[in-house]
């Protein structure tokens, strides 16, 4: 089997840098999520899209800010995911996120999507 390589020379590389005029790399995952607000993602502008699953065994909760300890936000129950894409989320995508574990330390896994320039 061919091992895949981000923004490498595959037929979907080329079509996404003849499409859009980027180019495109992964980064990809797992993080544990404290009983106290933690930030996600920082504010990135050259971020395109992201999936986020709930791995662990706690309910988590996602929100833009850490205002109110993050309630009442997005509920990630365990197993559930969230996917944020720029064209249809908008700027979105881009801004920082922030996460908080229920009942204790929650994990998710996450998968980016970056333009490299």
């Amino acid at each position: 089997m061919e091992e895949y390589r981000p923004g490498g020379g595959d037929i979907l590389a080329r079509l996404i840098r003849a499409e859009y005029e980027v180019e495109t790399t992964i980064r990809e995952g797992v993080v544990d999520i404290p009983t106290t607000p933690a930030v996600v993602f920082d504010n990135n502008p050259r971020r395109l899209s992201y999936l986020i699953a709930n791995v662990g065994e706690s309910n988590i909760r996602l929100a833009f800010t850490t205002q109110s300890n993050l309630s009442p936000g997005i509920l990630l129950s365990p197993g559930a995911s969230l996917s944020v894409v720029w064209n249809e989320d908008f700027e979105l995508v881009g801004y920082g996120l922030f996460a908080v574990a229920e009942g204790g330390v929650g994990k998710i896994h996450y998968v980016v999507v970056e333009g490299m320039r």
